[in-house]
């Protein structure tokens, strides 16, 4: 295999797999999104807990952190292709120009995270710990173990929202980095 072949062979490789996983990303969190509704309604009619209501967030937390890993991967292929076969050679395709349009701040804004999404179904998840608490709670006021609940499971959600913040900062951060580090190498 020459050269220029087995250069043909890893581009098409590797849009196979940015491809591949672009799907799978979105299947990921749909999957998440549905179970963290199914598991979240089953408790609310079975047994409204607020503490139990933690592992559909749990739920909520992994599809989020696999989608990253997943956008994560995609993108330093991405960059890889871009580096090695757009600007290496003197040549801008989609990945080239996509970036470019995004320093330029002209690319849609898009989110690949789903952010918004995600943040939507952790202040659902919350929503139904407060109701799920105020049906365990005495009519007149919540007693002690209510409140410690519900201290602890508004902790873990506000943990939650920052890591999804945190993870949205650092994807941004890390796409330029990629693009120097493979122009480097």
């Amino acid at each position: 295999m020459t050269p220029d072949a087995m250069q043909l062979e890893e581009f098409r490789a590797l849009t196979a797999a940015i491809r591949a996983r672009t799907t799978v990303r979105v299947l990921v969190v749909v999957v998440a999104w549905v179970g963290w509704a199914a598991l979240a309604l089953t408790i609310m009619l079975v047994v409204p807990a607020p503490l139990l209501l933690l592992v559909p967030l749990v739920l909520l937390l992994a599809g989020f952190e696999a989608n990253l890993k997943i956008i994560r991967t995609t993108d330093l292929m991405a960059a890889y292709l871009r580096v090695t076969f757009e600007e290496g050679r003197g040549v801008a395709t989609w990945e080239t120009v996509s970036a470019s349009l995004e320093r330029r701040g002209r690319a849609t804004r898009d989110d690949p995270l789903f952010f918004w999404a995600f943040m939507a179904f952790m202040a659902a998840s919350y929503l139904c710990v407060v109701l799920a608490t105020g049906e365990t709670a005495e009519a007149t006021a919540r007693n002690r173990q209510d409140a410690i609940d519900l201290a602890l499971v508004t902790s873990v959600h506000l943990a939650v929202a920052a890591r999804f913040a945190m993870a949205r900062r650092w994807l941004r951060a890390v796409r330029e980095a990629d693009r120097a580090r493979f122009n480097e190498s």
